[in-house]
């Protein structure tokens, strides 16, 4: 029981802080999220970007798969000095509509390791977001 309080008491030290970089803007070009590290933060699908310490990397994709919708699928790193997991939320908009909710969990990653991670949508239905969307932002969940 011991170990499960303080591995729980251990995760909102893991995800603290928010920053996301895209590399479409300028170069070296960093976004912070304001006063809330799970406010949402612009990102340009197949850019990189930045969460807290993990960064889906360049080439990521929004894909869709028949009876089963749209997901997005990439490779996620853990650019810190410390073994944490990947939280975050990809959101596509049309105007203030959510058209797609992906939910991005990686496991357990030492620094720089990376893996590949699959977001399944929470927006219910059979749907193919290609062109169906304006925005899309990511933020931490948690």
């Amino acid at each position: 029981m011991k170990k499960y309080i303080v591995g729980l008491a251990v995760v909102p030290f893991v995800l603290m802080g928010c920053t996301a970089t895209d590399s479409g803007s300028e170069p070296g070009a960093t976004k912070t999220a304001a006063k809330n590290r799970t406010d949402p933060v612009a990102v340009a699908v197949g850019k990189p970007f930045t969460i807290g310490k993990h960064r889906l990397d360049a080439g990521w994709k929004l894909a869709y798969q028949q009876y089963l919708g749209a997901k997005v699928t990439g490779t996620v790193t853990n650019t810190s000095k410390k073994t944490s997991t990947a939280i975050f939320t990809i959101k596509f908009l049309k105007a203030t509509t959510v058209v797609g909710n992906m939910s991005c969990v990686s496991n357990e990653l030492e620094p720089g390791q990376s893996q590949a991670i699959e977001c399944l949508n929470g927006v219910a239905g059979d749907v193919n977001l290609k062109g169906k969307y304006d925005k899309v932002t990511a933020e931490a969940d948690f």
